[in-house]
């Protein structure tokens, strides 16, 4: 403490604009190093793709996936630590788009069905009728989120579902008047924790214990980048859980609804058409009868 307090005006300075440009070539080379890896990556896709479309033997097959799944792991580490060093050098910047909300959680929710193959898991999507179909914000960002929290509770679920809630009910941060807030729930039946353990979750590089990072895999850098993520929103992001009852990853961001007459997203008019739908979870089922005559279909 005796030693900053002697230091001058200029010298402060000096360290300031030299752990700044620390910061600013961190953030230089890990991007450098991003696009190199990538970029040969992007051809190890490719082959792989060609030897699976070429050879249809079981076991060729089976390499073939063991391969793709490695080569996407390694793209979403390199992804986590470009993320964390935009961050570490306030480099982070979001988009404000028109976001339907429910295109959103249910496209995220197909591209995990990936996952989920042969396993015994179902993934859900439980979306109030008062949520807003189109909201202003992030779509990457927010995407990226749900994907984080999603496949975190995947990664600790070997039965029962996965569910992604969206409710206009927010308690934990306070809204605009010309706005509203939405609250997303990640809930799974998964393994659960102890409260110690969720209070030190969203920390860089903490898991559960090591154990747990042995046994899972990952770099413990999602949870992390989720909460800035969600901060930079101006949301707050937490999560309720108990040992061998599953746990609730939730968020809540603030933000604006967009009004048909304002909207620049083109929805089919289904005004006079008759659909029958069939779906064999209720919720799914409800939400799809919502969304269809949210766009004038008799359902």
């Amino acid at each position: 403490m005796t030693n900053t307090l002697n230091l001058s005006r200029s010298e402060l300075e000096a360290k300031i604009a030299q752990a700044d440009a620390l910061a600013q070539m961190k953030s230089n080379l890990l991007a450098t190093i991003s696009h190199e890896i990538r970029t040969p990556m992007q051809t190890i896709y490719g082959i792989l793709e060609l030897i699976e479309d070429e050879n249809k033997k079981p076991k060729i097959q089976e390499m073939v996936r063991t391969a793709q799944a490695a080569a996407s792991g390694l793209l979403e580490i390199l992804d986590d630590v470009l993320d964390m060093a935009k961050m570490d050098a306030d480099k982070m910047e979001l988009d404000e788009f028109e976001v339907p909300v429910r295109l959103l959680v249910r496209g995220m929710l197909e591209a995990l069905v990936v996952k989920v193959h042969g396993v015994n898991i179902d993934l859900k999507d439980d979306i109030l009728a008062d949520v807003p179909f189109v909201v202003i914000g992030d779509p990457k960002r927010l995407r990226q989120i749900l994907m984080n929290l999603c496949g975190n509770a995947l990664k600790f679920t070997h039965v029962g579902s996965v569910t992604v809630r969206v409710t206009t009910s927010v308690k934990a941060i306070t809204v605009p008047d010309n706005g509203i807030g939405l609250r997303f729930e990640v809930i799974d039946t998964g393994i659960g924790m102890p409260l110690e353990v969720c209070d030190k979750l969203f920390k860089a590089f903490v898991q559960a214990d090591n154990t747990t990072q042995r046994k899972y895999g990952g770099t413990g850098l999602g949870l992390s980048i989720s909460q800035k993520l969600v901060e930079l929103m101006g949301g707050k992001i937490g999560v309720t859980s108990e040992p061998g009852k599953g746990s609730t990853f939730w968020f809540e961001i603030p933000t604006i609804e967009v009004n048909d007459e304002n909207s620049t997203l083109e929805l089919p008019n289904l005004t006079g058409i008759s659909v029958l739908s069939v779906e064999d979870h209720p919720s799914g089922a409800r939400e799809i009868m919502n969304s269809l005559k949210s766009m004038g279909a008799t359902v």
